[in-house]
Order: structure tokens, then sequence, then C-alpha cells
């Protein structure tokens, strides 16, 4: 008998356990959690279109602690029914879409105020807005812009609202003509933008003629060079970019502008090669077309001396009636210049003469003339600087 009241009582004890694990797992403790979900507006009638609708609410739910936590937001749908209404404003409730294991608790704001009004179309010219101002000496034609008007869309209270369609062009960068591309700006009579509104195109093209006023010219540019190389280095070149500028101005103070020197360079104890970025000095009263940059270039080589030997010496200004005979009939000389040319000067390079002209039978010290078909090196000793000449007169 006791052995049956104790099986009882354990398989009493069983189903208690079972029945609060099952209530525990199987319902759970409750939890709540609040979403931010957005607002759809279902059924609009044809035609209409809403002023600045709400777009979101916030909807506290309850239900199981652990099914609840797994909830994504996109689970949540708020909506208002638009059925049937027409323009004006409208005081709707907010209804709500949700798994059935889920209980709404709260929506906020549980009502929302809805202003239906009726879509209107309106052409629109299109008015161009200038800022800045042009170069001295230019000026533009009335633009030409393509389309002139817009179509725009939107609300009828906001169409209303509708004071100015324009785009704005910058003159500071134009300098020549140019097409340009813009987005139309819709404003209020208080220059505000308005939202909310389409248009159509989107896009609009401006054609911009630029015109000059002024004379213009066009200069070499003279770079500023100062101080001076020290050492065995000097300037084998200088390049300018761009070498020459267009400038604008009266006729009269062109007249007398025949080249643009740079700002100061200062090249004193330069020993490599370098780029120098400047600008050009601009007299009163003149513009430059282009931008105002110069890129000079320096090219600097180190110099050295050599002799070149075996040099002919020729005879100039003959009288057919004698002979004549030079000593030495060959020379050296002694030249200085950048490395890279003068270690390719070859005797070849070089004139060397004497003129004989209205001598008489006899000995004669003449001074020796040489060129060099190399302008860049620099002839520093000629050896020997005279040679003798005896002259005869031929044997008949």
């Amino acid at each position: 008998m006791i052995r049956k009241k104790l099986t009882i009582f354990f398989i009493s004890l069983l189903l208690a356990f079972g029945f609060w694990l099952f209530v525990t797992i199987g319902e759970g403790p409750e939890s709540e959690r609040v979403f931010n979900v957005n607002v759809t507006y279902r059924n609009m009638g044809e035609g209409l279109t809403m002023l600045e609708p709400l777009d979101k609410v916030e909807i506290k739910i309850r239900g199981n602690k652990q099914r609840i936590s797994t909830i994504k937001e996109s689970s949540i749908v708020a909506y208002i029914d638009l059925k049937d209404l027409d323009t004006g404003i409208h005081n709707l409730e907010v209804e709500v879409e949700a798994p059935s294991f889920l209980k709404v608790v709260e929506i906020y704001p549980s009502r929302i105020s809805v202003y239906l009004d009726k879509i209107v179309t309106v052409d629109k010219n299109i008015r161009v807005d200038f800022i800045g101002s042009l170069k001295t000496g230019l000026i533009i034609e009335e633009p030409e812009v393509s389309p002139n008007k817009i179509s725009i869309s939107g609300p009828s209270k906001k169409i209303e609202t509708i004071r100015d369609v324009s785009i704005t062009v910058d003159l500071t960068t134009i300098n020549s003509d140019i097409t340009l591309t813009s987005i139309p700006k819709i404003k209020d009579g208080l220059g505000n933008d308005i939202s909310g509104l389409s248009f159509n195109p989107s896009i609009v093209t401006i054609n911009i003629k630029v015109k000059s006023i002024l004379s213009s010219k066009v200069v070499p540019v003279i770079p500023n060079l100062t101080g001076e190389i020290s050492g065995d280095f000097g300037i084998k070149k200088v390049s300018v970019s761009p070498s020459i500028l267009t400038i604008f101005g009266k006729v009269d103070e062109l007249k007398n502008i025949e080249y643009l020197q740079t700002e100061e360079i200062k090249i004193g104890n330069l020993t490599e090669s370098k780029i120098f970025n400047v600008s050009v000095v601009l007299p009163a009263n003149i513009e430059l077309k282009e931008e105002n940059k110069i890129s000079v270039q320096i090219i600097i080589e180190k110099k050295m001396s050599k002799v070149v030997s075996d040099i002919n010496i020729s005879i100039k200004d003959i009288n057919e009636n004698f002979n004549y005979k030079i000593t030495p009939e060959t020379l050296e000389v002694e030249i200085y210049g950048f490395v890279s040319i003068v270690n390719e000067v070859k005797p070849s390079d070089f004139e060397a003469y004497v003129s004989v002209l209205d001598l008489t039978p006899g000995e004669h010290n003449l001074k020796i003339n040489i060129t060099s078909l190399k302008e860049e090196i620099k002839i520093v000793r000629i050896i020997p600087s005279e040679i003798k000449v005896i002259v005869t007169e031929k044997e008949e």
C-alpha cells in the first residue's frame, strides 16, 4: 500500500515538473520591444499625392522573450489606408500587421494627419543667374539655354509657391566659348529651395559665347635670372613653357610691350638642373588670356678644358705668281666648355687660316685666324698664335 502511494507521488511530481517545463519553454516569460517602423500608405486615389507625410512610427510589441528577440523590423508593417479619400487634411488611424504570436501594446503616434493634394503639372521658363565676374576685357552674349523651359509636377500647394526656376553660372571660370550642363533650382518667393517636386528634363544645357572688347598681342616670355653660377658649372640651356603669352589691353598700352619678364629667379650657387614655377610680371591694365603660371627649366652642366691637336692651317688670298710655305702646318687649341660638348670636339670642327694678301717675297710672321664650328665652346689659347710664311716667286 505504501509502495503504491509512493509510486503515485513520484508520478504526480514528474507530471508537475513536466507541466512547469512546458510552460517555461513553450510559453516562456514575456518581454517587450520597441521598433521604429516605416509607414506605408495604401490605396491612394489616382492623381493625388501627399504633402510631407510622416515616414516612421514607434511600435511597442509584447511576446515570448525568446521568440521576440529574433523578430526583425521588416516583420512588422505599419500602414495608413487612404481608400476613398479626396483632397484635404485627414486624421487617420495607424494600422499594424504583425505575427500572430505578438501583441501590439502601443503605437506612437497612433493617428497621423495626412494632407492629400492634387498632382498638377506646369511649364516654367529657366532664368540664368550669374555669379562672379569675367576677366577684364571680356563680355558674353545672351546665353542660350536648351531647353529654355521645364515641366514641373507635384502637389498643387507646392506648385503655387514657385516663384523662380534658375541655373547658376560662375563667370570667374569662363575665358572662352563654353557649353555647360546644369540642374535647375526651383525656389519660392523667399528664395528657398522647394523639395518634393519632379521636373523634366532634369538637366539643361547652356551655351555661352565670349567676346573680347580689348586688343590682343602675342609676346615672348623672358626669364629674369639673377646671380652667377659659381665654379666650373654653367647654364647649358634655359627652357620656358609656355614661351609665348597672349595679352589684352588698350592699343596704346600694348604697342610698347615687346615681351613679358618673369619674376626674379635666383640661380646663384646652382650646381644641378632645376625647374622653377613662377609668374610673369604684368604691366598695369594688362590682362592675360592664359593662367599666369610659367615653368622655367634651367639645365646646369659642369665645364672643362681640353686641348685639340692636329688642326690644319689653310692659306687664303693667294697670289698665283708666288709660292707659299708655312711652318708649322698644324696647330693646337685649348678650349673650354660644357663637358658633353667638349668631349665630342674634333680637329675638323675648326677652321684655321692665314691671309697672305699683299705679301711680297720673303719671310713673314702672320697671326693665325681660327673659328669653331661649335658656338658653345670658347677658344682659350692657340698654340702657336703665329706661323712663319715664306713667299717665293714662281719660276717661269
